[in-house]
């Protein structure tokens, strides 16, 4: 290694020096042990409490003499004239035979030192008090071993007085949030400053303007590095403590960064006031008002931008305002016609029912509808214990009453008698509302049933007798011109039958019998749900979904949510519905939102794998614990909703990235490579010279078959240029 050679002589003088104050001498550790010991005989009979303070006294002590023999020891370690860590110099301290630093050598040193010290106490208690006053000694060693070394490694490239400059600079950069050791270092800085230019001949007002370059330099590096480090926070405090030290230039970088730093925090903060309408105008008074102090904060520049964020949210809100007046009231029209179905039906009204519709119709154009049905619901709610022939002798006679009287509101009359009308013969159609016994008296065909058993279990024929029974129901319904008419196949007898079992059928058996019926399906997702629906009732989008992927072979993750459903049932896990419904919103965002039938599935199924997967974890409380927060396992939401959906994949651009649900059995990687090859055999034909045509392309699943994807363009799809009429689409199937 090549030895600089210095033009003059460093003195020890001239080297900055490094103390270690504080600390307790041996003897008089020992004299704190025997004062209090005295003053513990003295009152060995009093209270028993004393006992303990005697001991944690006498602990205390015992730790402060280890401490102090410790320190003594570092002290003896960094400062003996022979052997001491500082006298290391020069290449020996950069380069040490045992090939360690001279910092892991000090630790090492420290450790072998404090083990037998740690071994020679008498318990627990002095031990951890020794290891908590410890950290002070070793940061101690530590911070002036490393200085010591920083401070060798400069001295072999620059001057002494240069290297205490850089070195100290270094240490204001990488030590701003600690300002005792900043202020020490610029200490430091100015009185190398000073020597460096008393040895280079400078008069007084050179040397001053040395010095506050140095300290201007060092303050603004500090700075940058909180930037860089993303701790812009620290700055606005920072710059109030230094700003003195620093030139004008450098104030005015610093203040000008700190505002642009104020107008970024307000980018990212003000969406959360995007529903706040005052809130929204306050900031727009506040940055049209050059003089306000939030103004000031984010400087002239940035004005402009942030009004026109804070306008664009505040007519964003104008606007919603507006969608959700015209949404209340398509809210209000279905729910007076849900109303109406209601009272058509037949089904009694529950007092929550009632109470759901009324405010959905409530401030709308179909509230005086609404109003005119309730006060006639008990003039309606005659019909529903009636027998068929007495309900139409009733109505007709209720008809006839109403024409021979005069009224003020004849159009109130009307309304009520069309009413009752639609409740008869809405009656009539309850009345035959067995689908397979309906099925029977239209066709004059009954449908052979199998024996609910051999369904349960799975019996291939008895599946295939379901199928045909749904093949012919459909049938019937296409002929007649119906659509809305019922493709259940199962008898009452078998719906009543398969509801006992599932009472006491535990979670995989459930599965099991939800998964027969969607074979029995055969992708017919109407027939599906109406057999499901009947025997589980309408909660029952985990097990749908479940049997769906037992279907796919996903047997595993399908029984972990049938599980996951039961412990919910039962209530031995508990979800929060807030947090859930969050997670879930976000990881299915540009997929589907929350209200959507297939988010409602998607939701359910997570809540039950995740219910599972956190009991399988050991993770759920004492039931005796009250828990004052409520939180989600970061690790296993995330991997239930990845069990759920099979992952996503995003492909598009920055400006319209697009998201679709990949099958389980495809990774992200996998899926891309697929795309990619798909693209490069057909962006030419479809996308002429964009060769990242389907790259770009939104992509949407097949509802029934997970492997296969179509290409959204615009409002259409890419439809497959082999078909001379342009009415199939493009397919693209990934394995």
């Amino acid at each position: 290694m090549r030895i600089p050679q210095f033009t003059s002589q460093v003195t020890e003088a001239d080297i900055p020096n490094v103390q270690i104050s504080g600390g307790v001498m041996p003897g008089q550790a020992v004299d704190m042990v025997g004062n209090r010991v005295d003053g513990f005989v003295n009152l060995a009979n009093t209270v028993a409490n004393k006992y303990k303070e005697y001991q944690d006294d006498s602990d205390k002590a015992r730790v402060a003499l280890t401490i102090a023999e410790t320190q003594n020891g570092v002290n003896d370690y960094l400062y003996n004239s022979k052997t001491g860590l500082l006298n290391i110099k020069g290449e020996a301290a950069l380069k040490r035979e045992s090939g360690k630093s001279l910092i892991d050598e000090a630790n090492t040193w420290l450790n072998d030192f404090t083990t037998e010290k740690i071994e020679g106490l008498s318990n627990s208690n002095q031990r951890n008090l020794f290891n908590q006053n410890l950290i002070t000694v070793r940061g101690q060693l530590n911070r002036i071993a490393s200085q010591h070394l920083f401070t060798e490694s400069q001295k072999f490239q620059k001057t002494a007085f240069e290297a205490e400059i850089d070195a100290n600079s270094s240490s204001v950069n990488l030590n701003y949030s600690d300002l005792e050791t900043t202020n020490q270092s610029l200490t430091k800085i100015n009185s190398a400053s000073q020597n460096y230019g008393k040895s280079q001949g400078w008069n007084q007002q050179q040397i001053d303007l040395f010095v506050k370059e140095q300290q201007d330099k060092a303050l603004l590096g500090a700075i940058n590095l909180m930037q860089t480090n993303g701790d812009p926070s620290a700055i606005p405090s920072y710059f109030k403590q230094y700003k003195d030290h620093m030139s004008p230039q450098t104030q005015a970088k610093v203040g000008k960064l700190i505002q642009d730093n104020n107008a970024d925090v307000f980018m990212t903060e003000i969406i959360k006031y995007k529903e706040d309408p005052e809130e929204l105008d306050n900031y727009i008074v506040a940055l049209q008002d050059p003089n306000s102090k939030f103004s000031q904060s984010v400087g002239a520049r940035n004005i402009p931008t942030l009004l026109g964020r804070a306008i664009g949210y505040r007519d964003a809100y104008d606007r919603n305002l507006v969608a959700e007046t015209k949404r209340k009231d398509e809210d209000g029209k279905k729910a007076l016609g849900d109303f109406r179905k209601d009272i058509e039906s037949g089904i009694p009204f529950s007092a929550q029912r009632l109470s759901e519709l009324s405010s959905k119709v409530e401030g709308t154009a179909s509230q005086s509808g609404f109003e005119k049905l309730n006060r006639s619901l008990p003039i309606f709610q005659l019909l529903y214990s009636m027998p068929a022939d007495a309900r139409e002798s009733f109505v007709n006679s209720y008809e006839s009453d109403a024409k021979t009287k005069k009224s003020d509101n004849p159009q109130d009359v009307k309304f009520v008698t069309d009413q009752m009308r639609a409740i008869h013969t809405g009656l009539l159609d309850k009345e035959k509302n067995d689908p397979a016994l309906a099925y029977s008296i239209k066709t004059g065909k009954p449908l052979t049933q199998a024996p609910t058993t051999l369904i349960i279990q799975g019996d291939s024929k008895a599946l295939n007798i379901v199928s045909s029974n749904i093949q012919k129901m459909v049938a019937t319904n296409q002929a007649s011109g119906s659509t809305t008419g019922s493709i259940n196949p199962l008898s009452k007898q078998q719906q009543e039958e398969m509801k006992s079992f599932w009472k006491s059928a535990p979670p995989n058996q459930r599965l099991h019998l939800v998964s027969n019926l969607q074979k029995a399906a055969q992708g017919n997702p109407n027939a599906s749900r109406e057999m499901i629906q009947s025997i589980t009732g309408t909660s029952n989008n985990t097990f749908r979904w479940a049997a769906a992927l037992n279907n796919r072979g996903l047997k595993d993750i399908a029984n972990q949510m049938a599980v996951g459903q039961d412990l919910i049932d039962k209530g031995d896990v508990k979800v929060d519905e807030a947090l859930l419904t969050q997670k879930t919103t976000e990881y299915l965002k540009g997929i589907t939102a929350p209200g959507k039938p297939d988010f409602n599935i998607y939701k359910d199924a997570v809540r039950a794998n995740y219910a599972y997967l956190l009991q399988k974890s050991e993770k759920i409380p004492n039931k005796t614990e009250k828990s004052t927060s409520k939180k989600l396992d970061e690790d296993l939401i995330n991997l239930a909703l990845l069990n759920t959906t099979g992952g996503k994949f995003t492909n598009g651009s920055f400006r319209r990235e697009t998201s679709v649900l990949r099958p389980h059995t495809v990774g992200e990687a996998s899926f891309r490579q697929q795309l990619e090859q798909f693209n490069s055999r057909n962006a030419r034909t479809y996308g002429g010279s964009d060769r990242e045509f389907f790259l770009d392309l939104p992509l949407e699943q097949d509802t029934k078959n997970p492997y296969q994807y179509y290409f959204k363009n615009g409002s259409g799809y890419v439809m497959d240029s082999t078909d001379p009429k342009r009415k199939t689409r493009l397919t693209f199937t990934v394995r």
